[in-house]
């Protein structure tokens, strides 16, 4: 702990644990004040339930703690990890010849993609050229 009762600053082990902050929480978070925030005070700002932010927390969250060990979070410090969760999320894109085999669990070229309608999606589908099984990507109409 901080000499003197100081706030001390920690910041859990980064985990690979995929933290999806929800859209209300994603849009709210740019407008929190730069103070220190409880738990419960956060939770109530963002309409979200305190063990969510405790989550968090044990993911990477940036916290601090007093010397009696309760959990503040600063405003600003929440927004800017909120958007780097956000962004950390955008997997890589896929080149317009690809499609994500959930078989072999990768991108793979598309063999002879035949477009498709489903619904209101249009589709192009393909065999995986490893496994031999169907491919599909969404296409804009």
């Amino acid at each position: 702990m901080g000499e003197g009762g100081d706030i001390e600053t920690k910041q859990a082990s980064q985990k690979t644990k995929l933290i999806r902050p929800s859209h209300d929480v994603i849009v709210r978070a740019p407008g929190l004040l730069p103070m220190l925030y409880t738990t419960t005070e956060l939770a109530a700002e963002l309409h979200i339930e305190p063990w969510q932010l405790r989550e968090w927390i044990s993911a990477g969250m940036p916290h601090q703690y007093d010397p009696q060990q309760h959990i503040f979070i600063d405003g600003h410090q929440f927004a800017a990890w909120v958007i780097s969760r956000r962004n950390a999320q955008r997997g890589p894109t896929l080149a317009g010849d690809e499609g994500f085999c959930l078989t072999c669990r990768k991108a793979v070229k598309m063999v002879d993609p035949q477009a498709m309608v489903q619904g209101k999606r249009k589709l192009l589908k393909a065999i995986c050229p490893d496994c031999q099984s169907p491919v599909f990507r969404g296409v804009k109409a």
